[in-house]
């Protein structure tokens, strides 16, 4: 898991993950925050129309490979979470076996 937040909200951020208790990385992003969200955007989805439509908060699950597997929309839940993981997973059986 990696947390990535914009620089500006820094203090709601570190506030956020203390309160939580969050142990995993996470990231500030620095500079210019549009291209940040178009790097994601382009790697969401080969597909221009599945692309991720910038909606936050969002997760993506990603692979050993560093390939976007899956990605949501808004907030999610633990149980959302590890279907979509297992999903993912799966997915990435399947790829392995062909």
């Amino acid at each position: 898991m990696i947390s990535a937040d914009n620089e500006a909200d820094e203090d709601l951020v570190r506030s956020f993950l203390i309160e939580t208790g969050v142990s995993f990385e996470s990231a500030l992003v620095k500079g210019d925050q549009q291209k940040f969200v178009e790097i994601w955007q382009e790697l969401s989805s080969d597909d221009p129309n599945k692309r991720w439509s910038m909606g936050l908060p969002a997760t993506f699950v990603i692979d050993s490979e560093g390939r976007v597997k899956s990605f949501m929309i808004g907030g999610t839940n633990e149980r959302e979470l590890i279907a979509t993981v297992k999903k993912a997973m799966a997915s990435t059986l399947d790829t392995a076996r062909d």
